[in-house]
């Protein structure tokens, strides 16, 4: 099941088969939006490969911390009033670690049985 197929952003990064992210988006293009990889009916959490899994978090995440601006994270610019003028960057990895929480939530509690809800915790 896709939990987060109703997310949409206006920027994705694409991934080339030799593991190199190419996006060519603007620092206030929201990567956050971009869901984890999603478990499918075809495809389980499982059955995935923790090396590549971390591989494209990686990638991804890079992309937005490289985005941030020194302006960004002095004098906690994402406390401001308009945190979405001021610090668009570092609010885009506030909103993408809320993504990830959430799906990895979501991946556990959908597990039908306890002993699945275990292997996905456990998976290393």
């Amino acid at each position: 099941m896709n939990h987060f197929a109703h997310m949409t952003t206006t920027s994705q990064p694409s991934v080339s088969s030799n593991s190199k992210l190419s996006s060519k988006s603007s620092q206030h293009n929201s990567l956050a939006a971009i869901p984890p990889m999603m478990s499918t009916s075809d495809q389980k959490f499982l059955d995935w490969n923790v090396g590549s899994v971390a591989e494209q978090f990686t990638l991804i995440e890079f992309a937005l911390f490289k985005a941030v601006d020194l302006r960004e994270v002095s004098n906690q610019a994402w406390k401001s009033e308009q945190p979405k003028k001021t610090a668009q960057n570092v609010v885009n990895i506030f909103n993408r670690f809320d993504l990830v929480s959430q799906w990895a939530a979501t991946e556990v509690v959908m597990a039908q049985v306890q002993k699945q809800r275990v292997a996905i915790i456990e998976k290393n």
